[in-house]
């Protein structure tokens, strides 16, 4: 699993209680510090939460049994 396929899985079993917004299934690697300067409260909520999950998946999956980690 790879830790876009943890964003996806995550995602897809949470319910939450807004519209989704571009960085709820984005790789939170990939954010720029200027996007996340102009975010609404939503996006910085959908970044967060994609953040948080990729730095559990990270803490609990051992990077040589990550997919995305595989050379």
């Amino acid at each position: 699993m790879t830790r876009l396929e943890a964003i996806e899985y995550i995602v897809s079993k949470t319910d939450f209680d807004y519209p989704e917004t571009p960085f709820r299934r984005r790789d939170p690697y990939k954010v720029t510090a200027s996007e996340i300067s102009q975010m609404t409260d939503d996006e910085l909520r959908d970044y967060t939460k994609a953040l948080q999950i990729v730095e559990i998946f990270e803490a609990t999956v051992p990077r040589e049994c990550r997919a995305d980690e595989q050379n």
